[in-house]
């Protein structure tokens, strides 16, 4: 009896790796934005960053509070 193979549902036989449901919404409904922050001169940014729990939601607070003024 041979050795049943578990492989995640989205990888083919070929072992050509298939797009996840969530990968497909994400390319659909998403964008990502990155920034680089230099850590000698803008220390002051990362540590405020590193003290909140959601960064993205921090930020994004931050840009909903600029746009209303």
């Amino acid at each position: 009896m041979g050795v049943r193979e578990t492989r995640p549902p989205y990888w083919r036989k070929t072992m050509e790796r298939r797009e996840t449901p969530q990968e497909r919404y994400h390319k659909v409904h998403t964008v990502s934005v990155t920034i680089r922050l230099i850590k000698n001169t803008e220390q002051d940014i990362l540590q405020k960053l590193n003290s909140v729990s959601n960064k993205a939601g921090y930020i994004k607070s931050l840009i909903r509070a600029d746009i209303k003024n």
